[in-house]
């Protein structure tokens, strides 16, 4: 699991949460639990970016492009791969044996100690990296980094802290001058991991190994670079792979933002006809704003249909989400007279057959969920993040029910959902979801759920965000999860004493007339 921990962010004094596949943060308002859950988009979005795909350290495929153009022994100092790493390298290689019926799968620990030395300073030069991509996100969902830190008199510079259990990774980062810098001492293990290996290129290895030339020179070959180039991939993927795929926040404010991406988009467009003789005005908006109208933008009608099995559940979340709660269908209309996506919204199971509604003219309801729903069709896939702020917000209590069941759903079809609320029936369905997990298959029929409603404690972590009056700031603490009882409910059974209270006052106040 992953765990993410602050001090002196915004409000929150300290604390730390642990990212299961579901992730609850309650308190009152003002308390940073926003705050909390952009950090972590912000966090998860640049450890996307070190990815497999666009790895960023010392070798990379630039460096094997330029090898060619330079010359291979210009290049090797570049990447500071000496003679001895390719010698070690060449005897490696033959001594591995290819079984054409088994997976080529290599221990970390048993690759040549040179190599391992050279991965191990690779990737921690990359953490460099991660923390600036980090720090620049930050600061474009935020602003600067002076307005992420907490402004509480006697608060210390920002840190975030970032630890994974299994492949072990532990990174801290400081605020240092407006941005975040890497603090010295990551720890990182990959002693368990195994690197899969493509046979053809250690048959290419061994062909170079066997070559008089390289043993003569000690050249790096077109196999060598290939052959570490890989390393550092797997190594990064291998770091990494516990993180989500994709990274989606759904601010409070959706529905409005929705409704006006048109407008916005049509106002940037008609600008920019006017860049070659003036100055382009855009308006500041925030990253979060940006990546979620860029998505809405975006969207295409084939969506992810095209991307396998994998989404069946995710599928399935959204018919229950459509029947269960909007009891209609939202999609995206797009045809060549269209400049941009209209969304619209078409009511089904019995009621009358009146069409399809464009977006601004449903129901807050509809225009609440809206977002949602069109994310989960188009966007979102197992092993993905999605962060939703007060799925709550416009929904009846009987329709927060449901969404709470869509929610469980949505977890068991492996997407990973972090949620903000202030909903105690929102958290109360929760609850009941978790009890279920420990009921018969009997009983959960006779309740009319099933298996995919359920919700193991393992899979789920909530935290409270309670304010410190004496601080002025607030502290992030954990609620203990029961399989028997569910989530701590105490913030809102306060609350609901306290009207109790003053209901039962103002009635003998009523008596006493």
């Amino acid at each position: 699991m992953l765990k993410v921990s602050v001090k002196d962010c915004g409000p929150i004094i300290e604390g730390t949460v642990d990212l299961k596949p579901l992730t609850l943060f309650v308190g009152p308002s003002n308390a940073g639990k926003s705050y909390l859950a952009m950090l972590v988009y912000s966090l998860m979005k640049s450890s996307d970016a070190y990815s497999i795909d666009s790895f960023g350290g010392p070798i990379s495929y630039d460096y094997f492009r330029l090898g060619r153009l330079v010359g291979r022994r210009s290049a090797m100092a570049l990447v500071d791969v000496d003679a001895g790493v390719v010698k070690a390298i060449n005897n490696w290689a033959q001594s591995i044996e290819i079984n054409p019926q088994e997976a080529l799968e290599i221990p970390f620990v048993a690759l040549p100690e040179g190599v391992q030395h050279l991965v191990h300073n690779t990737v921690e030069k990359s953490f460099k990296s991660m923390g600036q991509l980090f720090s620049e996100d930050l600061q474009r969902c935020h602003g600067d980094i002076s307005d992420i830190r907490s402004r509480r008199r006697g608060a210390a510079r920002l840190q975030i802290g970032l630890e994974q259990s299994q492949p072990r990774l532990i990174l801290n980062f400081e605020e240092d001058q407006e941005a975040l810098r890497v603090l010295p001492g990551a720890e990182w293990d990959m002693s368990k991991s195994k690197f899969p290996i493509r046979r053809d290129l250690v048959r290419s290895l061994q062909a170079g190994a066997a070559s008089r030339r390289s043993r003569r020179s000690g050249n790096i070959l077109e196999a060598h670079y290939e052959f570490l180039v890989l390393l550092m991939e797997i190594a990064s993927a291998t770091l990494f792979e516990k993180f989500p795929r994709g990274c989606y926040y759904l601010p409070a404010a959706r529905s409005g933002i929705a409704q006006g991406h048109k407008a916005i988009a049509s106002i940037l467009v008609r600008q920019s006809s006017f860049a070659a003789i003036r100055p382009l005005e855009i308006p500041t908006l925030s990253g979060i704003i940006t990546d979620f109208m860029g998505h809405i933008l975006t969207m295409e009608r084939a969506g992810n249909r095209h991307l396998g099995r994998d989404v069946e559940a995710v599928e399935d979340v959204v018919d229950f989400l459509e029947t269960q709660v909007l009891r209609g269908k939202i999609d995206i209309e797009r045809d060549r007279e269209m400049t941009y996506p209209e969304i619209s919204y078409a009511p089904v199971s019995g009621q009358p057959d009146t069409g399809k509604f464009p977006f601004h003219k449903t129901s807050s309801m509809v225009s609440e969920l809206a977002p949602v729903i069109l994310f989960l069709k188009y966007l979102v896939r197992p092993g993905d993040l999605i962060i939703l702020e007060e799925p709550e917000s416009h929904l009846h209590p009987a329709s927060q029910r449901q969404m709470a069941r869509g929610i469980a759903r949505l977890v068991n079809a492996g997407v990973r959902v972090i949620i903000t609320t202030h909903s105690d029936y929102f958290i109360g369905q929760i609850n009941n979801l978790l009890k279920l997990s420990r009921a018969s298959r009997q009983k959960r029929t006779r309740e009319d759920y099933d298996a995919v409603d359920c919700l193991k404690s393992d899979d789920v972590s909530a935290y409270h965000f309670r304010l410190d009056d004496r601080s002025g700031g607030s502290r992030v603490e954990e609620l203990p999860i029961l399989p028997d009882f569910g989530i701590d409910e105490q913030e809102f059974a306060a609350v609901s004493e306290a009207l109790y209270e003053e209901t039962v006052s103002l009635q003998r106040i009523r008596a006493n007339r």
